[in-house]
């Protein structure tokens, strides 16, 4: 569960979000909608107490208030920006993701089976000896989701993990997180509309939205429209049809 009630964030002296009261207590995925500089990535960041923002009001993390610690415990978060500075190889970096892989006294072998696991459902076993520092984009995201996974929490923060995929990846992305989502919240930012028709929920980011959850069966035109308000929405429907009617023919 994750809570705010008069969450105030402040980026140096300029307010990003504005009194957010928001509850989020079912499983399923949430996608944060809106455009750049909306405060989509700024309101995960206060959700793991990044030291680069002035957070004023409340946060919740599973009825608890929101500590280093209960961080540590119940969210697993995956960056916009994927790095490594040292060429680790895949699996020690999948690794890594676990919460307890920091403790020397934790058996790492049930570790590297839950790391192995976890890449055997990304279909990333094949490159589990290969250095992240030679991966494509693409790939590195992969690593990092499933690094993301390994942590075994209840709460997942991703910010727009889908990105660096192509079309059929990103597919297969939305296909693994609609296996999980029973068990977790999964919080995400995307800019693809293709994620809004293919997650649970969305949370519109804009002027007087208020941030209230949305749920995808219930989005319409008006929705879209406050979103991106100046999306051509004749020549998207036109063109989504041409797309529809290469996989029925």
């Amino acid at each position: 569960m994750i809570e705010t009630n008069n969450l105030n964030i402040f980026y140096g002296k300029k307010q990003i979000i504005k009194d957010m009261s928001i509850k989020i207590s079912k499983n399923g995925i949430y996608t944060l909608i809106g455009a750049n500089g909306s405060g989509k990535t700024t309101f995960m960041k206060s959700l793991i107490l990044d030291t680069s923002l002035k957070i004023n009001g409340e946060i919740f993390i599973n009825s608890q208030k929101i500590t280093k610690n209960n961080i540590a415990k119940n969210i697993a978060f995956m960056p916009q920006f994927l790095d490594s500075t040292f060429p680790y190889s895949v699996l020690e970096v999948i690794m890594m993701g676990h919460k307890e892989y920091i403790y020397s006294l934790i058996e790492k072998k049930s570790i590297k089976n839950d790391a192995l696991s976890t890449m055997e459902e990304l279909d990333i076993l094949s490159f589990k000896d290969r250095s992240i520092q030679t991966l494509s984009g693409g790939e590195k995201a992969k690593v990092f989701l499933a690094k993301t996974l390994c942590k075994k929490t209840n709460i997942l923060l991703l910010d727009e993990p889908d990105s660096a995929l192509d079309f059929s990846n990103k597919i297969s992305f939305y296909s693994l997180l609609n296996k999980i989502k029973k068990e977790k919240i999964i919080l995400m930012t995307s800019h693809d509309i293709l994620s809004i028709s293919l997650t649970d929920y969305i949370i519109p980011f804009y002027d007087n939205s208020n941030y209230k959850t949305i749920e995808t069966d219930k989005i319409n035109r008006e929705n879209i429209k406050k979103i991106y308000p100046t999306l051509d929405v004749k020549f998207l429907n036109e063109n989504l049809n041409n797309v529809l009617n290469l996989f029925n023919n």
